[in-house]
């Protein structure tokens, strides 16, 4: 079981670039660290940490506020052919010709 030290640990020195950088922009603009602190804290060169602020702030302007770092897994059942598109192909490609899965087949032996 983790310890207490090791989960403080991996929030405060993250190993994933992305986790990283939404560590560091959250000290900033959350905590209103100053760069120069966050920089030196997270491993980042001040020019590269103010290129991160300012691609995020981009980012953030175009992309309708959604969720920058977390991907949201999508609720429900997957998709189903529910209008037979796929099996209508099948039947027309064996419609084509009879001997399409035969050649397949010889195809792969190669």
């Amino acid at each position: 079981m983790a310890t207490k030290h090791q989960i403080i640990n991996y929030f405060t020195n993250p190993k994933n670039p992305k986790q990283k950088q939404y560590e560091a922009l959250r000290a900033f603009f959350s905590e209103e660290l100053s760069a120069k602190e966050v920089a030196k804290k997270y491993g980042y060169g001040l020019h590269r940490f103010y290129s991160i602020t300012k691609a995020f702030r981009k980012e953030f302007e175009t992309k309708s506020k959604e969720d920058l770092f977390f991907i949201s897994s999508k609720k429900g059942r997957k998709y189903k052919d529910v209008e037979g598109k796929l099996k209508t192909l099948i039947v027309d490609c064996r419609k084509v010709s009879s001997d399409c899965f035969q050649r397949e087949r010889t195809v792969l032996k190669f």
